[in-house]
């Protein structure tokens, strides 16, 4: 299996089988549990890094329900208005583009 490919596999054996008896093992289901919580262990911190609830919300069609996601600061403009949204470290506003393209007359 994955018991030298993954560090934390043998610890965690070891600690259940010091903790509910060796005999535990002879149990496939029990051993099934241990190894899918060792990989949602594992899994875990790169879920949250890569935003994979949000991704399969996405992909479901329905908005990201995420407690712990940041809010926007309440006076961003809103991405129709056609402004930068970018601020400057100092907390001045950027300067106007030019348009994009003159109109023909």
């Amino acid at each position: 299996m994955w018991k030298d490919a993954v560090p934390l596999v043998r610890p965690v054996l070891i600690l259940v089988a010091s903790v509910a008896g060796g005999e535990i093992y002879q149990s496939q289901t029990v051993v099934n549990v241990i190894y899918a919580l060792i990989a949602l262990g594992v899994l875990w911190p790169f879920a949250r890094l890569g935003r994979w609830r949000e991704l399969a919300a996405a992909r479901r069609g329905r908005a990201a329900a995420v407690p712990d996601a940041p809010a926007g600061p309440p006076d961003a403009p809103t991405p129709s208005s056609g402004r930068s949204c970018v601020r400057r470290a100092c907390g001045t506003p950027p300067r106007p583009s030019p348009p994009r393209c003159a109109p023909a007359g």
